[in-house]
């Protein structure tokens, strides 16, 4: 086993690393409480010659306890084991991905129903009185 890099982190601030997890597609996530307070750290490691590629931080509300990553989330909960109802653990959930598929957004259209009150007036005229039922096309 060789080490293919040293830290390159040289921009002084020290990477949340006490709990450590990858999403598979290049992407690993840190967290944990650093000098800075608690963190989520991400970070491109594609290239495992480049150690300091930071995506992106989030500063979360208390410290992480672990970290779990699915479907786009980041997941890290927090636990005391002396929680109390006025001090209670939580879990903080963090969307890291956006919902494209290789750059193309998602495209929703909405159905409208056929209700036209004025069918004289060009377009549609649906009454304000009566409530509408939008049907979502995905």
């Amino acid at each position: 086993m060789a080490l293919i890099s040293p830290n390159d982190n040289t921009a002084g601030a020290p990477l949340a690393g006490e709990h450590v997890a990858s999403n598979g597609g290049g992407i690993a996530f840190l967290a944990g409480n650093t000098t800075f307070g608690p963190l989520l750290d991400l970070l491109n490691v594609s290239d495992p010659a480049v150690t300091d590629d930071l995506l992106l931080r989030i500063s979360l509300p208390e410290a992480p306890n672990d970290i779990v990553t699915a479907s786009g989330l980041a997941f890290t909960p927090q636990s005391d084991v002396s929680a109390t109802p006025e001090n209670e653990s939580g879990l903080t959930i963090v969307n890291f991905t956006g919902p494209d598929v290789n750059g193309v957004p998602p495209m929703a259209t909405i159905r409208l129903p056929d209700i036209d009150v004025d069918p004289d007036t060009p377009g549609r005229a649906p009454s304000i009185s009566e409530p509408m039922k939008p049907c979502p096309i995905l």
